[in-house]
C-alpha cells in the first residue's frame, strides 16, 4: 500500500513537472497531459474534461474519454457535444448536471455507488454506478472540471482517488491560468494598439470598440461605460448594456451611482465577488445611501488620461455571484487606462479637426468674399439710384408704394452692411484685448437704434475678465444673436430681449446668454440650426440664416460654442454663448 502511494506521488510530481516546465504547451497539450497522467494514475474507463466559459457561464466540453477510448478532443474552435460520444442522451444531460453543479458550487464530488445518489440528491436517477470529479480551479478562479466515471461497477473510485484527481486537476489550473494570463496579457497589448490606433472614431464608435475589444476577455453582457466631466462635476453613460441588449438614453437610478461615483473620487478600481461583499461596501462606505443597487457580482475600474479621470468601466451581473475574480481586475484596470488615453486622444482629435475645418472655412469665406463683392456692390449701386429716381416718378401720397421702396432701400443698405461686415471679418489680424462688456453695449446701443420700441436689458459679472480674441468676430457674433432676437419679438405685446453675462471662474470660461420673449424656435429646424444656414421665414421677418452658421463658425475657431439653452412657444428663446478665457498678453 506504502508502495502504491509512493507511485502515486510520483506521478503528481511527473505531472507538475511536465505542466510547469513548458511554458510554450498550448490549451489541448495542457489536457493531453492532464489525460494521460489521469488514465495512467486512476485508470478509468471514461472521462470527461470541460473548461469553464465565464462570458456564457457554461462547461464547454474539451476532452471525452469513452470505454477506455479516447473519442474525442478539443480543437480549434470546436465545441464538443456530450451526446454525440455518449451511448445515451441520458447520460449526456446526467453528466452535464453533475460538471455543472461541480463548476457552481467550487466542489469535488464522488459518489461511490448507486445508493450514493439517493443522500447527494435524490431527485436525480442515477445513470451510472461510480463517479468522482474534480474542480480545476485557482484561488476562487474557476476554469473547469475533470470527471471520471463507471457504468456498472461500484466503488469504482475512493476518497484517496478523489484527493488524486483534486491534485492533478489543480496542477492542470496553475497550467491553464498561467496560460491565459499570458494570452490575456497579450490581448491587453492589442487591444490598446487597437484602441490607440482609433483616433478617428467618435465617441459612440469609440465606446463600441472599446466593448468589443473587452468581449472575449470577460462577460460583457452587463456593463456600463460612464463619461465624466470633472467642470461641471456631471456623470453621464455613454454605453449600457443590459442582458445583451443595448439600452439608448438611459440614466441611472441615484441608488446605482455610488459605486461610479466612489471610482471616479478615489481614482480605484473596485470589486464585489458576491452579494454579500456589495452589501457589506455599502454598509460601511456609503451609508448615506438609503437604497443602494446592489448586484451578485460587480467589477468597476477608472479611465483616466493625462493624470485625471475622465470615468468608468463596469461589468455587473444582478444575480450570478463570483463572476468575477482578481484575474479579472488584473485585465480590466489596464485596459480602462487603455480606454481613458484612447477616449482622451479621440476628443483632441476631433476638436483639432474641428479647429481645422473652421480655420479652412473662414479662409474659404475670405476667398469668396473678394470673388463675389464685386458683383454684389455693383447690384447694389444701380439699385438704390433706381429707387431716388421711382420716388420722383410715382405717387408718394400712396402709403403702399412709399412702403414698398423704403422697404427697398432698407434691405440695400442692412445688405452693405453685412458685405462690410463679413469682408472685416475675412481680413481679420492679430487677437487682441477684448474687453466684453464695452462689445456689448455697443451692441445693444446700435440695436436700439435700429429697433424701435423694444426693451433692451444688460446684466453683466463685474468679474469678468478682458479676453484674448478678435473685437470685430465678437462683435459680428452678438450682432447677429441680438439682431435675431429682435425680430422673433417685434410683433408681441411687450418686446423684450435680454442679454446676461456670467464667469466660472473654476473653469475659466464665460457664458453669455441672449434671450427674448419671443414664440421660439421651430421644432423642424432646431437640429440644424448651426449646421447650415437656416432661413427664418416670415415669422421672425426677413433672415438668411446666415448670422447663427457664421456665429458657430467663429466660435469653433475661437475654441468656444453656442448652443440653444431653452426655447418655448410661450416664453422664448435663450441661445448660451461660451467663451474660453485666454491670457491677455502684456505689451
Amino acid at each position: 500500500m506504502a508502495r502504491e502511494k509512493a507511485y502515486c506521488l510520483d506521478t503528481l510530481i511527473t505531472l507538475g513537472r511536465r505542466l510547469s516546465s513548458d511554458p510554450s504547451l498550448t490549451q489541448r497539450e495542457i489536457l493531453e497531459i492532464l489525460h494521460d497522467h489521469t488514465i495512467e494514475l486512476l485508470n478509468p474507463l471514461n472521462m470527461v474534461i470541460a473548461l469553464y466559459n465565464r462570458a456564457v457561464d457554461s462547461p464547454i466540453y474539451a476532452m471525452i474519454y469513452r470505454d477506455g477510448v479516447k473519442t474525442a478532443d478539443l480543437r480549434t474552435h470546436e465545441v464538443l457535444a456530450l451526446r454525440d460520444h455518449l451511448p445515451s442522451s441520458d447520460l449526456a444531460n446526467t453528466i452535464d448536471r453533475l460538471m455543472r453543479w461541480s463548476l457552481r458550487e467550487q466542489q469535488p464530488l464522488i459518489l461511490p455507488r448507486r445508493e450514493s445518489w439517493r443522500s447527494w440528491n435524490p431527485e436525480i436517477e442515477p445513470i451510472f454506478a461510480s463517479w468522482a470529479c474534480a474542480p480545476m480551479m485557482v484561488g476562487t478562479k474557476i476554469l473547469g472540471v475533470i470527471a471520471v466515471f463507471h457504468l456498472t461497477d461500484d466503488l469504482s473510485f475512493t476518497n484517496d482517488d478523489l484527493r488524486y484527481l483534486q491534485a492533478m486537476a489543480d496542477y492542470a489550473a496553475i497550467a491553464l491560468d498561467n496560460k491565459e494570463v499570458n494570452t490575456q496579457l497579450k490581448s491587453i497589448v492589442e487591444i490598446g494598439r487597437e484602441l490607440s490606433s482609433n483616433i478617428q472614431l467618435d465617441e459612440t464608435e469609440t465606446l463600441s470598440l472599446i466593448r468589443d475589444q473587452l468581449h472575449p476577455l470577460m462577460p460583457t453582457d452587463n456593463m456600463y461605460i460612464a463619461l465624466y466631466d470633472e467642470d461641471k462635476r456631471y456623470l453621464r453613460f455613454g454605453l449600457v448594456y443590459r442582458d445583451g441588449t443595448r439600452l439608448e438614453g438611459w440614466t441611472a437610478a441615484a441608488g446605482g451611482m455610488s459605486r461610479s461615483w466612489w471610482i471616479i473620487t478615489h481614482g480605484e478600481p473596485l470589486l464585489h465577488y458576491n452579494r454579500e461583499a456589495g452589501e457589506k461596501w455599502y454598509a460601511e462606505t456609503e451609508t448615506h445611501n438609503q437604497a443602494p443597487i446592489i448586484f451578485s457580482s460587480y467589477l468597476g475600474a477608472p479611465m483616466t488620461a493625462c493624470g485625471r479621470t475622465i470615468g468608468v468601466i463596469a461589468l455587473y451581473h444582478p444575480d450570478q455571484e463570483y463572476v468575477f475574480d482578481d484575474s479579472d481586475l488584473d485585465i480590466l484596470v489596464p485596459l480602462a487606462r487603455y480606454a481613458g488615453i484612447a477616449l482622451y486622444n479621440a476628443q483632441l482629435y476631433r476638436e483639432a479637426r474641428g479647429d481645422l475645418l473652421a480655420a479652412k472655412k473662414l479662409a474659404t469665406l475670405g476667398t469668396a468674399m473678394g470673388a463675389i463683392q464685386h458683383r454684389i456692390r455693383n447690384s447694389l449701386t444701380f439699385i438704390a439710384p433706381q429707387v431716388t429716381s421711382l420716388r420722383k416718378r410715382v405717387d408718394l401720397s400712396n402709403p403702399d408704394i412709399s412702403q414698398i421702396l423704403d422697404d427697398i432701400e432698407q434691405n440695400v443698405t442692412f445688405t452693405q452692411h453685412l458685405i462690410a461686415r463679413l469682408n472685416q471679418l475675412a481680413n481679420e489680424g492679430e487677437p487682441e484685448s477684448v474687453h466684453l462688456e464695452t462689445t456689448l453695449v455697443h451692441v445693444l446701443d446700435d440695436a436700439r437704434l435700429r429697433f424701435k420700441g423694444l426693451d433692451f436689458q444688460l446684466a453683466f459679472d463685474p468679474h469678468i475678465p478682458e479676453i484674448r480674441g478678435s473685437e470685430a468676430q465678437l462683435t459680428e457674433i452678438f450682432m447677429n444673436l441680438v439682431e435675431n432676437a429682435c425680430r422673433a419679438v417685434r410683433q408681441m405685446p411687450q418686446p423684450q430681449v435680454r442679454v446676461e453675462g456670467e464667469f466660472d471662474s473654476s473653469a475659466s470660461i464665460i457664458h453669455v446668454r441672449v434671450t427674448d420673449n419671443g414664440t421660439g424656435i421651430d421644432p423642424q429646424v432646431l437640429d440644424r440650426l448651426f449646421v447650415k444656414p437656416v432661413p427664418s421665414g416670415a415669422q421672425h421677418g426677413v433672415s438668411s440664416g446666415l448670422g447663427l452658421w457664421l456665429s458657430k463658425l467663429i466660435l469653433d475657431s475661437m475654441g468656444g460654442d453656442i448652443v440653444v439653452e431653452a426655447t418655448h412657444p410661450q416664453r422664448g428663446t435663450t441661445l448660451r454663448v461660451t467663451l474660453p478665457v485666454l491670457p491677455v498678453m502684456e505689451g
